[in-house]
């Protein structure tokens, strides 16, 4: 069985995308990996790399495939225009690649422990899988917000109820898909909280050992080795959602509002894993590919009008508080090591 995947990136998360393809090809299956690319330089590069399984597909192409999407950059900023690629890149796949029975769209941040193959099983024979945030019960509010799933691994059959689904997402998000809330909506994952009842989308939660993410980790229990598993399950993949890799070896390991919850234990593990394995990324990078001049310039405009601007504000302030929770609570690593872990240290020692 060949397994079907779509992601997209730019230049700035290649040592991501590549390290999520290296992840896939460890595990031994037979993929491929549609990426969407969303600056020339990475197209140019992939395409040096000849991976068999990358194909990647230049942004030009898909916008010239649906001018829809493409007008949405007049009122969209960067990460609004790349939410509202959600739903229409697998759809362009779908159309170039008829031969694709089910495709699966994947986050550039998610890593493999093992196969994905279980969760092609639990599939079934419906038309679409995702996964639930699975947060805490007390984050229950939160998830009423910005959606009961998350974006970051899903299933789609290539069958009328699949393309159904689709469609209506693409119609949905051409029409408003953005980094707030308004009116029971938030970006292009909220509208997901009617897929199961319109479409009988089959919904999973961490414990199927895949969906694991820095909000839900905390909620079970691992065994750390080399092929790790959640509450005995076999660990399909883990979301590295707000680990990035900074200048002079660091790493931080997710966004700042999870960490106070993570064990310290986990974040050893598996941001170290990470670390590791981003460095191998960017050496076979550094290796393989030279420097390419072209990059494309995005203009997005970005209307705020005054309804909105309170809001906006707001978002912002709350992004640089979360970036001091990175020094007040958080771990970075140094070369692999922990340097740093002030708040958390006192409170693993109460």
């Amino acid at each position: 069985m060949t397994f079907h995947f779509c992601t997209c990136f730019d230049s700035n998360y290649l040592i991501y995308g590549y390290t999520l393809y290296r992840s896939l090809k460890a595990t031994g299956i037979e993929f491929k990996l549609y990426v969407a690319c969303l600056d020339d330089t990475v197209f140019q590069n992939l395409q040096m790399l000849r991976h068999p399984e990358i194909i990647p597909i230049p942004l030009s192409d898909i916008e010239a495939d649906d001018p829809e999407f493409s007008a949405c950059r007049e009122n969209r900023s960067r990460v609004e225009y790349i939410f509202t690629l959600s739903p229409v890149l697998p759809l362009y796949i779908l159309r170039k690649f008829p031969g694709i029975d089910i495709l699966g769209y994947l986050d550039s941040d998610l890593y493999f422990f093992s196969s994905p193959e279980p969760v092609y099983r639990r599939l079934g024979q419906a038309s679409l899988l995702i996964f639930e945030h699975d947060f805490a019960p007390a984050s229950v509010d939160f998830a009423r917000k910005v959606g009961f799933f998350n974006m970051s691994f899903q299933l789609y059959r290539n069958d009328e109820t699949g393309k159904k689904c689709l469609e209506k997402w693409r119609r949905q998000c051409i029409e408003w898909c953005y980094d707030f809330y308004e009116n029971g909506k938030y970006a292009d994952q909220k509208y997901l909280d009617a897929w199961p009842e319109e479409f009988g989308a089959i919904s999973q939660n961490a414990a199927s050992g895949a969906g694991v993410a820095p909000w839900n980790c905390f909620k079970y229990q691992f065994i750390f080795t080399n092929k790790p598993k959640i509450n005995g399950t076999d660990l399909i993949s883990y979301h590295y959602q707000g680990t990035k890799m900074l200048k002079y070896g660091m790493i931080t390991p997710c966004e700042g509002i999870w960490l106070p919850y993570i064990p310290s234990e986990f974040l050893d593990f598996f941001v170290r894993r990470y670390y590791i394995e981003l460095s191998k990324s960017r050496d076979i990078l550094k290796q393989n590919l030279e420097k390419t001049a072209i990059k494309t310039k995005f203009t997005f405009a970005r209307v705020i009008s005054s309804d909105n601007k309170k809001g906006f504000i707001k978002r912002r302030l709350s992004a640089y508080i979360e970036n001091i929770l990175y020094i007040l609570t958080g771990r970075l690593l140094f070369h692999g090591y922990t340097y740093f872990a002030l708040f958390r240290s006192f409170k693993d020692h109460q």
